[in-house]
C-alpha cells in the first residue's frame, strides 16, 4: 500500500500551493495521514504541526477528513491537541475546535508511539529516500487514487 503512495507521490507534479504537505505512515488504522510541512516546527524540543487524516472506508461520514493541529512533547513523551477540524467528502466544515486539549502521555506501541518516533527523530521533516514520509500535492486526491488501485487490486 505504502509503494503505492510512494508511486503516486513521485507522479504527481508539485505546483504552487497553499500547504506543503507530505504522506505519513503513522500507521493508523482509521485512515491515511499527512501532515504540512509548513506548519512544522520545533523549539526546545516540543514539536507543534498539522496533521491530516482522511478515512478510506466512508465517504458518506460527517467526518470523513480531519485536521489536528499537535503539539508534541518528545523528550516527556507527550501530546496534546491544540485545534481539530472536521470535514465531510464535499469539504464543508462539520466540527472545528480551539480548545487545547489534555497533555496526554504516548501509549508505547500506538499509532501515536510511532507518530512520535517519525516526528521526533532527527532529521525530520528533512529525511531523504525515507519509508515515513513523502510529499503529495493534495492528499484528498492521493487518497482516491490509492483507494481506486486498492479496489482493482484487493489484498
Amino acid at each position: 500500500m505504502y509503494k503505492l503512495l510512494l508511486i503516486l507521490a513521485l507522479t504527481t507534479p508539485l505546483a504552487g500551493h497553499a500547504s506543503d504537505w507530505y504522506f505519513l505512515n503513522d500507521r493508523n488504522p482509521e485512515g491515511i495521514s499527512y501532515f504540512d510541512k509548513e506548519s512544522y516546527s520545533v523549539t526546545n524540543g516540543v514539536v507543534t504541526l498539522w496533521l491530516q487524516r482522511i478515512k478510506m472506508d466512508n465517504e458518506s461520514s460527517e467526518d470523513y477528513s480531519s485536521k489536528h493541529k499537535l503539539r508534541i512533547t518528545c523528550k516527556a513523551r507527550t501530546i496534546q491537541l491544540l485545534t481539530v477540524v472536521n470535514y465531510n467528502f464535499k469539504g464543508n466544515v462539520t466540527y472545528s475546535s480551539k480548545t487545547e486539549g489534555r497533555v496526554n502521555e504516548v501509549v508505547p506501541d500506538s499509532t501515536g508511539d510511532y507518530l512520535m518516533k517519525v516526528i521526533c527523530s532527527k532529521n525530520f521533516p528533512n529525511e531523504k529516500n525515507t519509508d515515513n514520509y513523502f510529499p503529495v500535492e493534495n492528499p484528498i486526491e492521493a487518497t482516491k487514487m490509492l483507494k481506486a488501485e486498492l479496489s482493482k487490486n484487493p489484498k
